[in-house]
């Protein structure tokens, strides 16, 4: 979905592999200014410094993404309302996952990535950081 989204609705077929044939495809019945929309606001999660994963940005190329943590433990309004609960040290089972969905290069999109680490804690912290490597290292290969 990530992809269909970096390309303004191409339907994309994943691949890990690069083809030698080259692929049409199908567009998804959206009109293109919610497409703008979202991809904008994509860019400033990683480009812009209130963005959530602002320090996973690159000064050599730009890419886009959203962070999110997906939370794996109830969490009562007491817990909440405490001030150390978000330092305090949790169990890995306890853990929420870290989740980090991108693509790169913010313009003319050539690839999608998706990262979740289970009991990482934060999509910013830990998924994001992760996903810039992947991306570091397609930039250095010039692929």
């Amino acid at each position: 979905m990530t992809a269909r989204i970096a390309s303004n609705g191409k339907k994309i077929e994943p691949s890990i592999y690069k083809s030698t044939k080259k692929k049409e495809f199908k567009k998804i019945n959206l009109q293109g200014k919610y497409f703008e929309l979202v991809n904008n606001a994509l860019y400033k999660v990683v480009n812009e410094q209130k963005g959530t994963a602002f320090k996973s940005k690159s000064d050599l190329y730009k890419f886009s993404g959203k962070t999110g943590t997906s939370q794996v433990k109830k969490i009562t309004i007491k817990e909440r309302e405490k001030e150390d609960f978000r330092k305090k040290e949790k169990k890995w089972k306890n853990r929420d996952h870290a989740i980090f969905v991108g693509y790169m290069p913010s313009k003319q999109p050539k690839y999608a990535v998706s990262v979740i680490v289970e009991h990482g804690g934060s999509g910013a912290s830990v998924a994001a950081p992760i996903a810039k490597n992947i991306f570091d290292y397609l930039h250095k290969l010039k692929i």
